[in-house]
């Protein structure tokens, strides 16, 4: 059974610190990549941080606890 702090598969405390600072100003931060999808963590209004890769062609993040709960689009990456 996973604990509270798994969200996705990945436990939340074990988030980088420069990965959550990037959370906290952008909203969303790129984890890794897992056999060829990005995955992001963000913050959901109701279960707070959520892992999951962006999904449809807007490339939007969609909370897995929420029943079509859409979140913002990604920001442009910066150069």
């Amino acid at each position: 059974m996973l604990g509270s702090n798994v969200k996705g598969g990945i436990e939340v405390s074990n988030v980088p610190f420069l990965v959550l600072l990037k959370l906290r100003f952008f909203g969303s931060a790129k984890l890794g990549t897992v056999q060829g999808l990005d995955y992001y963590i963000f913050k959901c209004k109701l279960h707070g941080k959520v892992v999951n890769y962006p999904q449809g062609y807007e490339k939007v993040l969609v909370c897995s606890e929420c029943d079509n709960t859409l979140h913002p689009p990604l920001p442009s990456p910066l150069a």
